[in-house]
């Protein structure tokens, strides 16, 4: 389902099927409250250990010379990583603490392993040296920071990562849980994100 259709489906509650453009949050605001409910159900499922794989999305990372390792998109989901190496070879993950221990086995002393540190990727052993792209799948907050995700496609129109059967319970939780809070804040009258009381707000002088 895409992104624009489910903003559709949460206006046309909200209307109850009345057709008007009187919507007190612009399109914007709403996509960027799907993601916020998205991220909810992704965290709820880590808990349960019921995480949907079809939340997760695919991408590639660069290796980054001036670091040593290959940035990560922002917004990860924590321990939310499924998936790293080629399109030929899945990596192993190994803990940093373990790395020490790990260069002495036998046979698999060569492969490639990888562990994670604050917002990269880093691998280790020989053979590691030439990949200089990963492609890795994980889980992320927000589904346009991931790299493929990074063209005009992904305005409105693109295909979201969010299974079908949890479309109910997604605008469920936005409609009835959080609504009277939505509904409060100012009117976007030109659906550009922002809302009338930001615009209004007298900008401030060095005086001030």
């Amino acid at each position: 389902m895409k992104l624009s259709e489910i903003v559709y489906n949460i206006k046309n509650l909200i209307s109850k099927g009345q057709s008007t453009d009187d919507f007190v949050l612009s399109d914007r605001q709403w996509s960027f409250i799907v993601n916020y409910y998205r991220a909810k159900l992704i965290r709820q499922g880590q808990q349960k250990g019921t995480l949907d794989e079809k939340f997760k999305q695919r991408t590639i990372i660069s290796f980054n010379p001036e670091t040593g390792a290959f940035d990560l998109p922002s917004d990860l989901v924590n321990g939310g990583i499924t998936y790293v190496g080629t399109n030929e070879k899945q990596f192993t993950e190994v803990k940093f603490g373990a790395l020490q221990y790990k260069k002495y086995a036998k046979v698999t002393s060569k492969w490639p392993r990888w562990y994670h540190v604050p917002k990269a990727i880093r691998l280790v052993n020989e053979n590691s040296r030439v990949v200089k792209k990963l492609r890795i799948e994980a889980f992320f907050e927000d589904p346009k920071t991931v790299e493929e995700c990074e063209n005009p496609k992904c305005g409105m129109d693109f295909e979201y990562p969010l299974p079908m059967n949890y479309v109910d319970a997604l605008l469920k939780m936005i409609t009835e849980s959080e609504l009277r809070l939505l509904l409060s804040i100012p009117t976007d009258t030109e659906n550009d994100g922002l809302n009338q009381l930001e615009k209004e707000q007298p900008k401030r002088t060095k005086k001030d």
